[in-house]
């Protein structure tokens, strides 16, 4: 098996062998070595190859409540977190609040100055 289509029919193209095909090792020796030297043994030891990141990435099966525990939990849940975001909803109104008062304050009292500043020239 051959790298590519112009690798293979190199001899039939036209023009001349490129500098990098007259420069590169042959590829499929030593593929064939190194996948003989791992079939036969002298290759790197299981622990060595990543073995040990496989098996810790393994998923490890556990025991899960049945459809009638499992709909009561989820059901819980869902009605901790529609909580949390009504609360949520409920400060952010609040500080909307809080912020478009301070606006209308702070509008009204430089509307007080202007007009004070005015009325003393």
């Amino acid at each position: 098996m051959s790298i590519t289509y112009s690798h293979e029919n190199a001899g039939k193209l036209p023009g001349k062998r490129t500098k990098f095909d007259r420069n590169a090792p042959d590829l499929k020796s030593a593929f064939d070595e190194a996948r003989n030297g791992v079939a036969r043994g002298s290759g790197a030891p299981q622990s060595e190859r990543g073995s040990d990141m496989v098996k810790q990435d393994r998923p490890i099966p556990t025991l899960r409540p049945g459809p009638g525990l499992a709909a009561a939990a989820d059901s819980q849940a869902h009605s901790d977190r529609l909580r949390a975001e009504r609360i949520a909803a409920r400060h952010m109104e609040e500080r909307n609040q809080r912020k478009t008062t301070f606006k209308q304050e702070r509008r009204s009292a430089q509307r007080r100055d202007r007009n004070r500043n005015n009325r003393e020239r």
